[in-house]
C-alpha cells in the first residue's frame, strides 16, 4: 500500500523523519496516555475476540431459522481500509479508534490519509499511529481520491474478490459522517466508521 500511494500523483506519504519528530514532540506523558488507549482498544477489538493484529477472523456461519428456510453468512477481512481525516483533523485517540479495530480485524492493507491537508501533521496524531505501528500514512488531494479508490478496487477484482461497487460507493460519499459499520467482514460495500466529525473508515 505505501509504495502504491508514494507513485500516484496528488498523495504525499509522510516521511520517516516526520513520524521521529512527532514522537520527539509529544513527551513521554502524553505518548503513555497513547499508550494505554492502544492497550484499551485492544482490549475491546483484539483480546476480546481472542486475536491479534497478526489474526485474521474468517468463518462460515450457516443458521436454520424457525420459519423454515437457512441464512448463510461468510465474514472475513476486508482487502484494504482507508481511514479518512481532514486538514483540521488533531485527535489522536479518536483517530486510533478508527485505524485499529481494522488492524485487529486483520484487514491486509490499511492506510490513513489526511484529504486537503498540507505541512505538518499534529505531532500527536503522528506519534499515536507510530505507537500503533500505522506507518502508512499520506496527505492526499481532494481530486485524487477516486482514482485510489478505482486503483485499489482494481485490485481486489483482479485478487479474485469484488470491490468495485463498494469502491464507487466510496467515491460517491467519502466524507458522509453519521454512519456507523464495523471493518471486520468484506461485503463489497462501503463501510464507514464516524467517531467524529469528518473521519470516515472507508473499507472495500
Amino acid at each position: 500500500m505505501g509504495e502504491m500511494l508514494a507513485s500516484m500523483p496528488g498523495i504525499i506519504p509522510v516521511d520517516d523523519a516526520a513520524f521521529a519528530a512527532a514522537y520527539e514532540a509529544t513527551g513521554d506523558v502524553d505518548r503513555a496516555r497513547l499508550k494505554t488507549c492502544i492497550a484499551r482498544l485492544h482490549v475491546l477489538y483484539g483480546a476480546a475476540g481472542s486475536a491479534g493484529a497478526v489474526d485474521m477472523r474468517e468463518g462460515r456461519t450457516a443458521t436454520r431459522w424457525r420459519q423454515g428456510f437457512t441464512s448463510v453468512e461468510h465474514v472475513s477481512p476486508c482487502a484494504w481500509a482507508l481511514v479518512c481525516v481532514d486538514a483540521a483533523w488533531a485527535s489522536a485517540p479518536r483517530l486510533l479508534a478508527a485505524v485499529l479495530p481494522a488492524v485487529f480485524a486483520g484487514v491486509a492493507s490499511v492506510a490513513v490519509l489526511r484529504v486537503g491537508g498540507s505541512g505538518q501533521w499534529p505531532a500527536p496524531v503522528l506519534a499515536a499511529l507510530e505507537l500503533a505501528g500505522q506507518e502508512v500514512v499520506a496527505d492526499v488531494a481532494p481530486e485524487a481520491l477516486p482514482a485510489l479508490l478505482e486503483t485499489l478496487a482494481a485490485g481486489v477484482a483482479a485478487g479474485g474478490t469484488t470491490g468495485a461497487e463498494g469502491a464507487a460507493a466510496a467515491a460517491r460519499g467519502a466524507f458522509r459522517p453519521g454512519v456507523r459499520s464495523g471493518p471486520r467482514a468484506r461485503r463489497a460495500r462501503l463501510a464507514q466508521c464516524a467517531h467524529a466529525d469528518h473521519r470516515d473508515c472507508i473499507a472495500g
